[in-house]
């Protein structure tokens, strides 16, 4: 008996009879038990020997055949790691990871190379090689290739943005030829967490915003990403091909914006701007603005958020569960 009914009885006057055997309940009304995760840590995505090119991938127990998020950590493109998704970054992102196994995703966490290392394009050089060696070893895995999506925090937003909206490119200087190819890179879906859009704007949209200017010039991280001043005219061909608004069309994929409105690091204008420029060419794509700063949290541990990322992944990627 329901504790509704119960409720109503009680409330009536009525006396519980006692049962003689418990209800029978059908095996199809137990749900299963939640099997741990198959995991696969530091699997080399390019046989070059370099640390950078590792990533874990975190798959549902099961038979069949998983939808993919690839995770792309942040940091200024300067440091952090592929184990922020396991925890402990502060961020919550095992929070994100552990609700998209639980609705059948599988999740990989991506390595890539830093700025000190390697100026851009390296990076998104690196995630293409990472998607398409997924992609690759999609039977191993227990993956469907033709259900990937990308997501990123900050930087890492930066290069899921880039590799959804240059995921179907000629441009081989953007695609690279690390590790694995012949496979594509193309993703269905991408989920930016406060990404950079438009590098050249960083500094005014701080300004405009009333925050501090904070780093500048080619010191900057993204100077440092990209080895200029990016407000520089002189180079701004060397910027515009660095920024995902530069790549936007009417084949991009669906994408999901999220960004803090407290942000005073990547301001919520990167996000609104690039929100609108999608809207402009008709790719569907959802803009969801928090009371937050920069990450925290809330992005991966409020409720009606996780829920509008579900739904946005599950109707891109046409889950069935």
């Amino acid at each position: 008996m329901s504790a509704a009914a119960l409720a109503t009885l009680v409330a009536a006057g009525g006396a519980l009879a006692p049962l003689s055997s418990p209800p029978v309940v059908s095996a199809a009304e137990v749900p299963p038990p939640q099997l741990p995760p198959l995991v696969s840590l530091d699997l080399p995505y390019v046989s070059d020997g370099d640390p950078a090119h590792r990533l874990d991938v975190f798959v549902p127990a099961g038979t069949s055949s998983r939808p993919l998020v690839v995770f792309v950590h942040g940091g200024s493109w300067t440091h952090g790691s592929k184990a922020e998704i396991r925890g402990g970054a502060g961020q919550r992102a095992q929070a994100f990871r552990d609700v998209l196994l639980g609705h059948g995703y599988a999740v990989a966490s991506v390595e890539y190379r830093f700025s000190h290392v390697a100026r851009f394009p390296a990076q998104l050089h690196d995630v293409k090689a990472a998607v398409r060696y997924l992609r690759a070893r999609s039977a191993d895995l227990q993956l469907d290739p033709t259900r990937f999506a990308v997501a990123g925090e900050s930087a890492g937003g930066h290069l899921a943005d880039l590799v959804g909206y240059t995921g179907l490119t000629a441009d081989r200087t953007l695609e690279g030829d690390l590790g694995v190819t012949g496979e594509s890179s193309a993703v269905s879906a991408v989920v930016s967490y406060y990404g950079v859009a438009d590098l050249s704007r960083v500094v005014p949209d701080r300004v405009e915003k009333g925050c501090a200017r904070g780093q500048t010039g080619a010191t900057s991280p993204e100077g440092r990403l990209v080895g200029v001043d990016p407000q520089t005219a002189r180079r701004a061909d060397v910027v515009r091909r660095a920024n995902p608004v530069t790549y936007v069309g009417v084949t991009s994929p669906p994408t999901m914006l999220l960004h803090g409105t407290r942000d005073c690091l990547v301001p919520a204008a990167q996000s609104t701007r690039l929100y609108r420029l999608l809207c402009s060419f008709g790719v569907p794509a959802e803009y969801i603005t928090l009371d937050a700063p920069h990450g925290g949290p809330s992005f991966h541990t409020t409720p009606r958020v996780t829920a509008r990322v579900l739904a946005f992944l599950d109707r891109h990627l046409r889950v069935e569960r």
